[in-house]
């Protein structure tokens, strides 16, 4: 063997990386993390006794006395942050915690089959919501329309043509008295609805876009 060729385990590749300068206010950032998860450890020790000895003799379930488990209806954070609510300055006073935990806990017992086939239903029914939100989205979610310089003038000459033919020809801000009527009878009094439109693509498209997008907002409203 070569004495020149060193083994693998001789050498260090390993990443060495710098010791990282910390102010004071990341010190107590850290410090008050290592404290919490101390805390919090110290209190799941203290209710796993209480846990297993709310354990039903049968599953509450299908009534199976096969792999039971038991488990808390009120979860560990829930408690924990209405525990420290109620005693903010009594966070690692253990014998209150447990004393606290069993006057506001309840437990359930089931076994593994009925927890797997909730875990199952509750799957399906979160991919059956997802493919209806889908189906009722489509394509109608565009965001916000942001128009061409072409499109602005299109627009501002129909603003212009509405405006001239309903204040007649744009001449002062008042409307001549009309006469209101049911849709029914009598025949419409003003020139422009007579008119016929001729609109070129550019003014289809505007138009459909415009439709398509409205009703996409209507249909998110009424859900």
């Amino acid at each position: 063997l070569n004495k020149d060729i060193s083994s693998d385990s001789d050498r260090d590749d390993s990443v060495k990386f710098d010791m990282p300068q910390l102010n004071a206010s990341s010190r107590k950032l850290l410090r008050w993390w290592l404290n919490e998860a101390q805390r919090r450890l110290k209190l799941k020790e203290a209710i796993l006794p209480l846990i297993q000895q709310g354990m039903n003799s049968h599953c509450e379930k299908c009534l199976s006395r096969k792999n039971l488990k038991v488990d808390s209806v009120v979860s560990f954070e829930e408690m924990d942050k209405k525990f420290t609510f109620q005693y903010p300055s009594e966070n690692f006073n253990l014998v209150l915690w447990k004393s606290y935990w069993k006057t506001h806990q309840a437990y359930e017992t089931k076994c593994l089959l009925c927890i797997s086939q909730e875990k199952d239903m509750a799957r399906s029914n979160t991919t059956q919501v997802s493919k209806i939100i889908q189906e009722h989205q489509g394509d109608n979610n565009w965001g916000p329309v942001f128009l061409q310089e072409s499109s602005r003038a299109i627009l501002m000459q129909w603003y212009k043509e509405a405006h001239e033919n309903i204040f007649e020809g744009g001449e002062g801000r008042t409307r001549n008295s009309v006469d209101i009527s049911d849709d029914e009878g009598g025949d419409v009094s003003f020139k422009w609805a007579q008119r016929k439109f001729v609109s070129d693509e550019a003014t289809k498209g505007i138009a459909l876009k415009w439709l398509l997008n409205s009703r996409a907002i209507l249909q998110r409203r009424q859900k």
